[in-house]
């Protein structure tokens, strides 16, 4: 077997008549990263190693025949000076020409399950139908309006069958594809790293070729809140024999799908209502129950919000039926999914969760904290960096927009504590308290304020920040621009 090294690398380089920024360009790399190669400073790598090979067949050359012919010349002819031997005899190619590794060598796949929320029920038959069609497909999209469940299925399907995989991954989409697998922190591969001189394209690949190498058919991939279109690397990421399921509100009906939709039967979103409330619904108590919840057009993430504002609240079920009576339906953007019955949507999750939010007695302070969690993105901000950012004293409002649901707080892998809202909260925010430069200016200036500092602070702490800095910069320079014709940023 051959290992492609960097004097062979240089040497097949010189016989293609290629400059090294020639073959860096035609690689998509620094050149460099071809100096550092030849030199062997760094390892070419399975991707890039597999990139060149296939680039040479697209010319006709037969890589492995090249470093044949080389070794044997080098052999029997003295090397010049520049390490290119002075005569070429052909040879009939031989061994298959290897990477120095497997691709999967000194790597590792790291599990991540993410913790499941208590109360889920009315869904063991949703449970059972993924599993069938991922029995018979690779790729199963859940599909339905943002809030109804969707996450929390994926989940708790992760978890319920978690014996049937050997490995488990969770990723929140955001930006795109290559941002979500380029990420450190959301596919962990433990000894691989993105290179300095790398560009970020050429990661995704060579990251990519290495997941496809350590999973198989018994590792599952979820990735939520896959809410685009389309991407221009998915045809990239869905390669492989593992299992990939995708949460959204698209329709992505070239592939297998389910449609998630309210949770069956009365009694099952009782259940819910009691389980979140923390109170027994007596007999009298359901039908305004039922009343609240066909109000909000029986969704799960209303009917959760409603228990718990209840409970925090002390209201009765009756008081609260009278405070969202007398609100009003409210009436945001509709969110319709593709392909379905336009009337039946009319009164859309946007709607049920902005009409519950005008219910809710929340301070200035608290709506202030909203406004800014609500542009950080769907991967939140570490707790502490948002107690500096926005100047509180302590954690007493955001733990109380957390009792009402409102904030999400969560556990991550380090122990550290990170809030974040759902994605339909966020919007519903951006909708009614219309987050600006204006009235977002303090918690600006702290970030600015943070991230001067940013050669000062230990590596680590900066990664953990750069998904919401770059939400927070999406967000104001997606905004109209300002009067005087600027736009925001």
């Amino acid at each position: 077997m051959i290992e492609l090294n960097g004097k062979r690398l240089r040497q097949v380089r010189i016989r293609a008549g290629l400059t090294q920024s020639q073959l860096a360009e035609k690689l998509g790399v620094h050149q460099q990263t071809i100096q550092r190669w030849e030199k062997g400073v760094s390892g070419i790598g399975p991707y890039n190693f597999q990139f060149l090979k296939e680039f040479c067949q697209k010319n006709g050359w037969d890589i492995e025949n090249m470093i044949l012919e080389e070794q044997a010349s080098s052999s029997a002819n003295p090397a010049s000076p520049d390490g290119v031997p002075s005569k070429h005899p052909i040879l009939p190619s031989g061994a298959p020409l290897i990477c120095p590794s497997d691709p999967s060598a000194n790597y590792s796949l790291l599990q991540n399950i993410p913790p499941v929320k208590d109360g889920f029920v009315g869904r063991d038959d949703f449970l059972l139908a993924i599993d069938e069609k991922l029995s018979s497909n690779r790729i199963l999209f859940l599909e339905g309006i943002g809030a109804i469940g969707k996450t929390e299925l994926a989940k708790h399907y992760a978890w319920q069958y978690r014996d049937k995989y050997d490995c488990i991954l969770f990723c929140v989409f955001s930006q795109s594809l290559l941002d979500m697998v380029c990420d450190p922190q959301k596919i962990v591969i433990t000894g691989l790293s993105e290179q300095m001189e790398e560009s970020r394209h050429s990661f995704f690949f060579r990251k990519m070729n290495i997941l496809r190498a350590l999973a198989d058919s018994r590792t599952l991939m979820i990735v939520d809140n896959y809410d685009v279109e389309a991407d221009p690397h998915f045809s990239e990421f869905i390669r492989g024999s593992h299992r990939i399921i995708f949460t959204s509100r698209k329709k992505f009906h070239a592939y297998s799908y389910l449609p998630v939709d309210r949770i069956p039967h009365d009694e099952n979103l009782i259940r819910l209502f009691s389980f979140y409330s923390e109170q027994e619904i007596t007999p009298a108590e359901k039908p305004d129950v039922i009343e609240l919840l066909k109000m909000t057009g029986y969704h799960t993430y209303a009917a959760e919000l409603l228990a718990k504002q209840m409970k925090a609240s002390n209201l009765s079920v009756h008081q609260l039926l009278l405070r969202l009576r007398q609100s009003g339906l409210a009436h945001g953007p509709e969110e319709v999914v593709p392909g379905r019955n336009a009337l039946e949507d009319r009164q859309t999750a946007f709607a049920h969760i902005r009409s519950i939010f005008s219910v809710d007695t929340l301070a200035e302070e608290e709506k202030q904290i909203l406004r800014e969690l609500s542009i950080v993105g769907c991967d939140g901000i570490p707790a502490d960096v948002y107690k500096a950012w926005g100047r509180q004293p302590n954690y007493n409002s955001l733990n109380r927009l957390a009792e009402h649901n409102w904030v999400q707080e969560r556990q991550e892998k380090n122990g550290e504590k990170s809030y974040r809202l759902h994605p339909l909260i966020a919007e519903v925010i951006r909708d009614v308290l219309s987050p600006t430069p204006q009235n977002c200016a303090a918690f600006m200036q702290e970030m600015n304020a943070y991230l001067q500092n940013t050669w000062w602070r230990p590596y680590e702490e900066n990664p953990k920040i750069k998904n919401a800095v770059l939400a927070i910069t999406s967000y104001f320079k997606s905004l109209p621009a300002a009067p005087g014709g600027h736009g925001y940023l």
